[in-house]
């Protein structure tokens, strides 16, 4: 993978106010020059993560519906839970949530302090490029 091609996806995304993910940096990452070996998926996708590339585009509004056709208020719809190992996963963006799968034994951490730390973390990598 090629860092470069990487920012110019998401330039492109984020010109046309498209959300961008990058999930994995590839056990080969090539950044400014240098070749990163990265074997393990865990660690591309922290790496990933911390690049402060993900970027969300711009919100949709959707109207869904019971089977009878009334509208599902936003209060009963399904609200994705995480774990503290969530907060660096490349993938967060695209997933609905943790699936309780077991593999780590984190702390349950809100949607809301999700969003908190996200926008924390991605304030401060905004400011760090200007």
């Amino acid at each position: 993978m090629n860092g470069n091609r990487v920012k110019l996806l998401r330039k492109q995304c984020e010109t046309y106010e498209v959300s961008f993910a990058f999930i994995e940096t590839g056990t080969c990452f090539m950044k400014d020059g240098k070749t990163y070996h990265l074997p393990k998926k865990l660690v591309q996708s922290e790496m990933a993560y911390k690049s402060g590339m993900n970027l969300k585009g711009k919100e949709m509004d959707f109207l869904l519906r019971d089977s009878f056709g009334r509208s599902i208020e936003k209060e009963n719809l399904y609200e994705p839970h995480f774990r503290e190992n969530c907060r660096h996963c490349g993938s967060r963006q695209i997933f609905n949530g943790c699936s309780d799968c077991g593999k780590c034994n984190g702390a349950i951490v809100s949607q809301g302090e999700m969003n908190d730390y996200d926008k924390q973390y991605f304030e401060k990598r905004r400011g760090d490029r200007r």
